[in-house]
């Protein structure tokens, strides 16, 4: 199986990267689509934005033609209009998010092998449902404006350090670490992130269903 990720920076790939194979298998293969890590690049979400003005309308044979059996697109919610974090719902961001990556792609809908993981406010918000010594743990905790600051201390310096392009290999092995541990927890970041990380495992799980019947 290969997967072709679109994201917005390095920690969101490494978590997806975990993740997917996780739950789909080690055997997965994971593909770089935006940004392919290459210099003078577009990163962050302008740089998603690219992609599909580029890409979208023709995503099925994009797809088909670099032997991609899905492709996992990653956005932040800080792309919607709305000033206020889920307003009016968590719902009505991220039908919002995707409709703006829609717009981009120039499309009415997304193909048969397209899944979403919207992440309403931040990835931290995930890492912290899952992760052990995360102070918060509700089901609003995916629409905190800053889910990094109920992370302990010591993960929050590292994902600074990554962010901000100045970190050590320890701090990637030790980030890499604790996302394991949010991927074997993932139940719980399907609890307490139940619209962005729940429609992420609908999305997945029913591709893997369909390509499960198409074998």
């Amino acid at each position: 199986m290969r997967v072709g990720l679109i994201v917005e920076g390095w920690t969101d790939y490494t978590f997806l990267e975990i993740l997917i194979k996780s739950r789909c298998g080690e055997d997965v293969e994971n593909s770089p689509l935006q940004p392919k890590w290459e210099q003078r690049e577009t990163r962050g979400y302008p740089g998603i934005q690219q992609w599909l003005v580029r890409n979208g309308r023709q995503l099925e044979i994009f797809m088909k033609f670099d032997g991609l059996d899905t492709i996992v697109l990653q956005l932040d919610g800080d792309v919607a209009k709305s000033s206020k974090p889920c307003r009016p719902s968590a719902e009505d961001q991220w039908e919002e998010v995707s409709g703006i990556a829609l717009k981009w792609a120039k499309r009415g809908e997304w193909p048969e092998g397209v899944v979403l993981a919207i992440m309403l406010q931040k990835l931290e918000a995930w890492v912290c449902a899952g992760l052990s010594g995360c102070k918060a743990k509700t089901p609003q905790l995916e629409c905190e404006p800053k889910p990094e600051e109920h992370l302990p201390k010591n993960v929050q310096e590292v994902i600074e350090r990554l962010k901000g392009g100045n970190s050590s290999a320890s701090d990637k092995e030790d980030f890499r670490r604790w996302l394991r541990d949010v991927a074997d927890r993932w139940e719980l970041v399907l609890q307490y992130c139940p619209v962005g990380a729940g429609r992420f495992e609908q999305m997945l799980q029913k591709y893997l269903s369909r390509r499960e019947e198409a074998l």
